[in-house]
C-alpha cells in the first residue's frame, strides 16, 4: 500500500506491507517424553527424560512502514520495525 507521510512539513513517500509477519513459539507447561542418545563406551543407546518444550505456535499480526527511494525501479530501503499488536 502507498503512503504519503507528513513531517515537519516535509512529504515522505513511503509504503506499508501489512499481515502475519511473524511466529511466537510457546510452551503450554505441558511435560512430554523425549529419548535422548546418549553416547558412552560401552556403546550408544537411548535415554527418555520428561521435558517441557516449545510445543504452540501462534502468528504475529504487524506492520511494516518503508521509505521509497527516488531510483529507477522498484528498491526500498525499509526504515520502521514492526508494530505488534
Amino acid at each position: 500500500m502507498s503512503l504519503k507521510i507528513g513531517d515537519n512539513g516535509e512529504e515522505i513517500e513511503a509504503g506499508m506491507l501489512a499481515g502475519s509477519v511473524a511466529i511466537l513459539c510457546s510452551s503450554s507447561g505441558r511435560l512430554s517424553v523425549a529419548e535422548l542418545d546418549v553416547g558412552s563406551e560401552l556403546g550408544t543407546g537411548t535415554e527418555r527424560e520428561m521435558v517441557m518444550g516449545l510445543d504452540s505456535m501462534q502468528p504475529q499480526i504487524g506492520w511494516f512502514v518503508y521509505q521509497k527511494k527516488d531510483v529507477a525501479g522498484p528498491v526500498y530501503e525499509w526504515s520502521a520495525a514492526m508494530r505488534q499488536f
